[in-house]
C-alpha cells in the first residue's frame, strides 16, 4: 500500500470518534470506497460468517441478511477473493443473490449500487 494512502486512511481513522473501534474502521471503509455504507465480516475455515463491524443501521441489516441467507456480495467477495458490484440488485445481468437481491432492497438498499471499483 502506498505510504500517502496509508497516512490517508489514518488520518481518516484519528477524525473518527466511536467507543467501537471496528465501526470506526466500518466508518472510515465507507468513506474511504465513497459508499453510503460499509461492513465486514470474518469468514472461519469452514461456511460460517461472523459479523465484525457496520457502518451504520442498513449496513448491520444487510451484513446479518448475508449471514442469514448465506448469499450477497460479502459472501461471494470471501468465496472468489474479489471484491464485485451488481449494477442493480433487481434487474442486473446476472442472477447472483436471488434472495439476497429482493430483501436487501427490502431493508433499504437502493437498487442500484454506484461501484468504486470502475
Amino acid at each position: 500500500m502506498p505510504t500517502e494512502r496509508l497516512l490517508n486512511i489514518l488520518e481518516m481513522l484519528s477524525r473518527e470518534h466511536s467507543d467501537h473501534h471496528s465501526d470506526t474502521l466500518c466508518a472510515v471503509a465507507a468513506e474511504l470506497t465513497e459508499l453510503s455504507g460499509a461492513g465486514i465480516f470474518l469468514l472461519s475455515g469452514g461456511p460460517q460468517y461472523t459479523k465484525f463491524c457496520s457502518s451504520d443501521d442498513v449496513a448491520d441489516k444487510l451484513l446479518d441478511l448475508e449471514i442469514t441467507l448465506g448469499e450477497g456480495p460479502g459472501n461471494e467477495a470471501c468465496n472468489s477473493g474479489v471484491a464485485l458490484h451488481e449494477d442493480d440488485l433487481l434487474f442486473g445481468k446476472y442472477d447472483r443473490w436471488l434472495a439476497y437481491a429482493p430483501a436487501a432492497v427490502a431493508i433499504g438498499r437502493a437498487p442500484y449500487l454506484p461501484s468504486p471499483l470502475e
